[in-house]
């Protein structure tokens, strides 16, 4: 009889709160309900600065991001990895490479807001040396580029 009537209870809890109004409805922040939409320019007030037409990213590592940048050839290339709790090798940093910045800006576009992107300085492995960004209008077109999505670098 008192299992019968646990269940007998669990089942009307279960009814009362699938039927109360408001259930139903969106639990999307506030800003989205209603409209599947990308914010216009006029809205860019309320985003803090960030690009309205930039589509919204739905990647955010644990870890944050790892940023490797070293001299090769006499070219600059960098490497953007997900973080980890593990060093990483030269040749699994060199097998992610690209060579421009603006390469690396776009792998960041794919990030949501608040990932931490680390620039690993001064790390050395074999026969290179990741020295971070050397050059400061490089870096500042980066800084800015992390700013605009709300992207925290070190």
């Amino acid at each position: 009889m008192l299992r019968s009537a646990s269940i007998a209870s669990a089942v009307l809890a279960i009814t009362v709160l699938t039927f109360q109004p408001g259930c139903r409805e969106s639990r999307q922040p506030p800003d989205l309900q209603g409209s599947d939409s990308a914010a216009s320019p006029a809205d860019a007030s309320h985003m803090g600065g960030k690009d309205p037409e930039r589509p919204k990213a739905t990647v955010k590592p644990m870890k944050g991001l790892e940023l490797y940048s070293w001299q090769e050839n006499g070219e600059t290339a960098y490497a953007l990895l997900v973080g980890t709790n593990r060093l990483k090798d030269e040749s699994e940093i060199t097998a992610a490479a690209v060579k421009s910045l603006a390469e690396v800006k776009a792998a960041l576009d794919k990030y949501e807001e608040g990932t931490e992107v680390i620039t690993m300085r001064n790390v050395g492995f074999g026969r290179l040396t990741f020295t971070g960004i050397t050059s400061p209008a490089e870096y500042k077109d980066l800084e800015e580029h992390c700013r605009m999505r709300g992207l925290i670098l070190d």
